[in-house]
């Protein structure tokens, strides 16, 4: 699937404005299994929890209280540390993870890795 960034200029100068935007919007979707079954896992916890915080507002509050330091990054670390205090460890296999940090675009390489808080609130 190609994103905005991918096509080649001469297809996004030929596009219309509306045409541009609709292409901006589906790139920041995933079809990605670990990406929705995470997406699933946060959508049943706002529902049970936070059922008067809009979807939008709810990703950004759980982003931030997944980034513990509060370095403008999240780990896997981090998504494992959340989804056992929420009682969810087990939704998520560490393939799982890696699979949401290779479409966040992070190359995992035996370090620790982090996903900036802006492209994890865009992916899900």
């Amino acid at each position: 699937e190609q994103t905005m960034n991918t096509l080649p200029r001469t297809i996004i100068s030929g596009l219309t404005k509306k045409q541009s935007h609709l292409l901006q919007h589906k790139a920041l979707f995933s079809s990605n299994p670990a990406v929705l079954r995470l997406k699933g896992v946060l959508q049943e916890y706002r529902k049970i929890h936070y059922t008067q915080e809009t979807p939008t507002r709810f990703r950004k509050e759980i982003i931030q209280t997944m980034d513990a330091d509060k370095d403008g990054y999240i780990t896997s670390n981090d998504i494992r540390k959340f989804l056992t205090n929420i009682g969810e460890s087990k939704q998520m296999s560490e393939e799982d993870l890696d699979m949401i940090f290779k479409e966040a675009g992070v190359t995992i390489s035996g370090e620790t890795v982090g996903v900036s808080t802006e492209k994890m609130i865009q992916l899900l």
